[in-house]
């Protein structure tokens, strides 16, 4: 399976600011997580200007952007050598220089929580792996050696360990290794994929996009595979999920009102042993 099956289950990553709430009920009485709507379809001519700064002006596409830790690179992907490389920058556009050289797809780049290294998904090895280099381009080390797909690692926020998508048995689930590679472990197994993990803050769960349910819904488990619970519940697709900083609510992408928009849920909070699901 080449980088285009991939990407095409792979939800851009959405963040959106925080929202009040009130009210609670026990996990028995709980109905399906409610959400709310953090944006709204309006008429193109009708939407309010946006002010954006472009940060690369190259004739070539430039995407996959993910910030460093710090706030100061921006490391992306860059087809202008002719194929898809690792790039960085200075938050302000500067600096533009190229990390990775070779003659194959290397996309999704992800910062480790330290800012030393950068994460991603290459094609050199013959398919998709997680490679590993330190943030200035040197010491290039392949992770995943599998004859499957391995792609869009995303780092655990306490830098320990590293979560991904695999098609290794057949179909795409999330797996999880060590941050040098070693002890990978397969946490989901439905025959339904399962991609685009997303760590909440505290290193102790992971956020998912599912096809369990017939369309794709924002699931929860710990990180360790254990307690898989389905967040959303809509016949529409939600997708791309994203902890917020504090790790109280997730952002997602929602096509329920006919496209996508932003949508944020609090998933739960845990009181001696007891789950209560918040209603927005």
């Amino acid at each position: 399976m080449k980088k285009e099956t991939m990407i095409g289950l792979i939800a851009i990553a959405v963040t959106a600011s925080a929202v009040l709430f009130a009210g609670c009920v026990k996990k028995d009485e709980a109905p399906p997580v409610e959400a709310r709507q953090l944006t709204t379809p309006t008429a193109k001519d009708e939407a309010p200007p946006v002010e954006a700064k472009q940060l690369t002006t190259h004739t070539a596409d430039d995407g996959e952007a993910d910030w460093s830790p710090d706030g100061n690179k921006i490391a992306f992907m860059s087809e202008r050598t002719g194929n898809d490389d690792i790039w960085a920058m200075d938050s302000d556009g500067g600096n533009q220089r190229q990390l990775t050289t070779h003659a194959t797809y290397d996309g999704f780049p992800d910062w480790s929580p330290d800012g030393n290294k950068i994460a991603f998904t290459s094609e050199r090895a013959g398919n998709l792996d997680i490679w590993v280099m330190d943030c200035d381009g040197s010491n290039q080390r392949q992770l995943t050696t599998h004859t499957a797909d391995d792609g869009k690692a995303d780092w655990s926020p306490d830098g320990n360990k590293i979560a991904f998508m695999s098609d290794r048995g057949g179909n795409f689930d999330i797996w999880v290794m060590d941050s040098d590679g070693i002890n990978q472990k397969q946490l989901t197994t439905h025959t339904a994929d399962d991609a685009d993990a997303n760590w909440s803050p505290d290193s102790k769960k992971i956020a998912f996009e599912s096809k369990r349910a017939g369309n794709v819904d924002i699931w929860v488990m710990d990180s360790d595979g254990r307690n898989q619970k389905q967040l959303t519940m809509h016949t529409a697709d939600d997708l791309g999920a994203d902890w917020s900083p504090d790790g109280n609510k997730i952002a997602f992408a929602s096509k329920r009102t006919g496209n996508f928009d932003i949508w944020v849920l609090i998933p739960w909070e845990v009181d001696d042993g007891v789950e209560y699901y918040y209603r927005l």
